[in-house]
């Protein structure tokens, strides 16, 4: 019986040791809640901060029942925890255990995308400007769009017609230039230039207005194609 007992025992030496055993570099990982970080060896040592369950150390080096370790994630945040509450990780076995995405059968469906039709550009000096565009999609059906930014920018447009007038927004010296170019051609449909320091530029593709231009526009429209 004694036997049994001391081997009982030996197993479970062995057994705690292969657990939080490790060598300087190992990855140390907090095994319950609440784990203090003292300032040197001992209980009675200051506390330096708190660890909950699951935060790592890189250890540095032990004395007797104590790890000293540098916490992950803290800059310059080094101490000594017990060696009873922390758990040396295995690189393999954690690379292992990450979680894999669940496996699902079948055809799954891509989501469908929508396509660009035309590009917005818009050029020029420095300054900010105010684009009040109407789009019209491929049933026909119109919405109001008001985009702004500074210069040079860009916008991409999916509908199948765009009206769009650009303001400029700033009095300063310098040129303003609009461009509205559809999907794969490095010609505009419609595309101007205003020098004036309260000027815009309307530009538009072919649609239910009509057929694409690019023109200087007066300050007192208020929406394209209105």
């Amino acid at each position: 019986m004694r036997r049994l007992i001391g081997g009982i025992v030996a197993g479970c030496v062995i057994s705690h040791a292969a657990t939080v055993s490790g060598a300087t570099g190992s990855t140390l990982t907090v095994g319950t809640d609440r784990v203090a970080v003292h300032a040197a060896p001992s209980s009675s040592a200051s506390v330096i901060m708190y660890l909950n369950r699951g935060r790592k150390l890189k250890e540095l080096r032990r004395s007797g029942a104590w790890v000293k370790g540098i916490v992950y994630g803290e800059v310059g945040k080094e101490g000594w925890v017990r060696d009873t509450q922390i758990v040396v990780v295995d690189p393999d076995r954690e690379t292992a255990n990450e979680p894999k995405p669940p496996a699902v059968s079948g055809t799954v469906a891509k989501p469908k995308q929508r396509r660009t039709r035309f590009v917005l550009a818009i050029k020029g000096a420095p300054q900010r400007f105010r684009a009040r565009c109407t789009l019209v999609d491929k049933k026909g059906a119109s919405r109001r769009l008001r985009l702004a930014g500074r210069t040079p920018k860009s916008f991409r447009l999916r509908e199948s017609a765009v009206d769009c007038r650009v303001d400029r927004l700033e009095q300063r010296a310098g040129t303003l230039s609009i461009a509205l170019y559809a999907k794969g051609s490095s010609i505009p449909v419609g595309a101007n230039a205003t020098h004036g320091p309260v000027g815009c530029v309307h530009v538009r593709s072919r649609g239910p207005w009509g057929k694409a231009f690019g023109r200087r526009c007066s300050r007192a429209v208020l929406y394209p194609g209105k």
